[in-house]
């Protein structure tokens, strides 16, 4: 406990009306709701970017399945073998995936 709460419950006299609990911001519950909001907004937001990669990694299978894996699904060239080895879930070559990543933000 905070050296200030002892020092309001050391001079009370009892009876004299003075609150012998300790002095606490009233503005620390609001900080812990701030901080539980943050973390829920985070939480959220890693479980949204979770499936996106798991929708993602199903339509690269798919793609697969269908002998098209490693052509993009945007315009139909070729997936770069380097950008398939760094992400084998990839479905669209580099410059069209830079558009969709604008035009979904």
């Amino acid at each position: 406990m905070p050296s200030f709460a002892y020092a309001a419950r050391d001079q009370a006299v009892p009876g004299a009306g003075v609150d012998t609990e300790p002095v606490v911001s009233k503005g620390f519950g609001e900080s812990d709701f701030a901080q539980v909001q943050s973390e829920r907004a985070n939480s959220e937001t890693i479980k949204h970017v979770l499936e996106l990669e798991r929708e993602q990694a199903e339509r690269a299978r798919d793609r697969m399945a269908q002998g098209a894996y490693g052509v993009c699904e945007d315009c139909g060239r070729k997936v770069g073998d380097e950008r398939l080895a760094a992400l084998p879930d990839a479905t669209r070559c580099v410059t069209c995936q830079a558009a969709w990543e604008i035009a979904n933000r």
